[in-house]
């Protein structure tokens, strides 16, 4: 028996430790609401009625039922997972941009009186200004 393959006891340990990690994650998710997960219900209030457009509009299209339903199921899984992606993509942007923007603000605050403190302010309008050039909504 080699040195490098773990024994009994050693397995056992690492098993205990992967379920005990599971139950905490699985305690944790059942505590937290569906509807507070960031763009979760923007997701559905989106993808269910295009899904139902899509599966009506292939019925009108082809009147068999059976394709229609599974176009209808197939488009609202796909554009849910597209727009779940893309909705989290911007709100993880927003939130490093957010954090950013903090950062400065800590460090404008800390060199209050100095002549970094210009320095900084400087730099936070530069960024408040990349970050409104950039924005779907301005």
């Amino acid at each position: 028996m080699s040195n490098d393959t773990p024994n009994k006891e050693e397995v056992e340990r690492r098993l205990k430790e992967a379920q005990e990690r599971f139950d905490q994650n699985l305690n944790e998710f059942k505590r937290k609401k569906v509807v507070e997960i960031p763009c979760f219900r923007s997701t559905f209030l989106t993808s269910i009625p295009a899904g139902m457009i899509l599966g009506l509009f292939s019925y009108l299209v082809t009147s068999r039922v059976k394709l229609a339903s599974n176009v209808a199921m197939g488009s609202y899984l796909l554009i849910s997972a597209g727009y779940f992606a893309n909705c989290r993509y911007e709100f993880n942007k927003k939130i490093a941009q957010n954090k950013e923007l903090g950062d400065i603000m800590n460090l404008i605050i800390k060199y209050r009186g100095t002549e970094l403190e210009a320095q900084f302010q400087q730099k936070y309008k530069e960024k408040l200004e990349e970050i409104d050039s950039k924005s779907k909504y301005v």
